[in-house]
């Protein structure tokens, strides 16, 4: 059953997923991912959460320009997360090919690994095309090694001066994976000085179950604590968030008039302010997991 329009877990999670079926644990083909893609507006009980209908390497990019949409997808447009997974040269002719293809094909964010020292670099090379296009440029630094506080807060003064407004992207899980203190930290310094953000890794379920799932953090708890964090910035701190991206308890959590964990709230209106404020997706291999996990933790919501 879908939620109320106005209870604040559909505004949290509504656009909140870019479906990435075809990467780890999923790994489904392209044409099951597609396939898989297009069922979700008859087989989700909330098929509002799903943000991009799918995200493509760039070689699945070129791919797409031979398929017949309308055999996938009655959308339009048709959304794509794109990785940047080959050259610049490569990846921009690629996603000016999916701009100009019928029936429309909107990107939704152009992704990039980089690292702090080529952060400038990776602007000039595709800050200019996603700029005019409207496009969300997200850059995803390295912070799994020791000296990740230098690269994040080096990373995080170079996307705060740029005009174009790129996001920080962050890893969870892999051999890149990120741990949930240094994410809060992330999620702090993207906060503080209005950087947009995406996540990805493990993130298909919602709280931590460890009996259950072996993932680190929940998708619920990583989308909570962006935003009240978003809205109450020095009244949370860090190791708030931490225990917010780490919570196992579905009680924990209030929805309804406002949003809240525990002795932590924001109401719908700040939600929603706290929601437009900046670009957040999650990029996640299933949706269905998502959407059948919500209905068994939070029946009556």
């Amino acid at each position: 059953m879908a939620l109320h329009p106005d209870d604040s877990l559909r505004v949290l999670l509504t656009n909140i997923f870019d479906y990435a079926g075809m990467f780890p644990p999923a790994s489904r083909s392209f044409e099951a991912a597609l396939l898989e893609s297009s069922s979700f507006p008859t087989t989700l009980s909330r098929p509002w959460m799903v943000s991009s209908d799918i995200v493509l390497d760039t070689e699945h990019a070129h791919k797409l320009l031979g398929v017949n949409l309308g055999m996938y997808s009655a959308r339009t447009p048709f959304r794509v997360c794109l990785l940047a997974t080959e050259d610049p040269d490569r990846v921009l002719h690629e996603a000016t090919s999916l701009l100009r293809k019928e029936p429309k094909i909107e990107i939704t964010s152009l992704e990039v690994k980089t690292s702090p020292e080529l952060v400038e670099e990776t602007l000039e090379q595709y800050g200019s095309f996603t700029s005019s296009h409207g496009i969300p440029l997200c850059l995803e630094p390295n912070l799994s090694h020791k000296e990740w506080r230098e690269a994040l807060h080096t990373t995080i003064d170079k996307l705060r001066i740029s005009p174009i407004r790129p996001a920080l992207k962050c890893r969870l899980t892999g051999p890149t994976g990120i741990s949930s203190d240094r994410f809060a930290a992330a999620i702090t310094a993207a906060n503080e000085h209005g950087i947009p953000l995406k996540v990805t890794g493990g993130l298909h379920h919602p709280i931590v179950e460890p009996d259950r799932y072996p993932f680190p953090m929940g998708f619920l708890n990583v989308s909570v604590a962006v935003m009240l964090h978003r809205h109450l910035r020095d009244q949370i701190s860090a190791a708030a968030i931490e225990k917010i991206l780490t919570n196992q308890e579905p009680k924990a959590f209030t929805f309804g008039e406002v949003l809240g964990y525990r002795d932590l709230s924001i109401s719908l209106s700040d939600l929603r302010a706290a929601k437009t404020k900046s670009h957040f997706t999650i990029g996640s291999c299933s949706i269905h997991e998502p959407d059948g996990d919500l209905s068994r933790l939070f029946p009556t919501a």
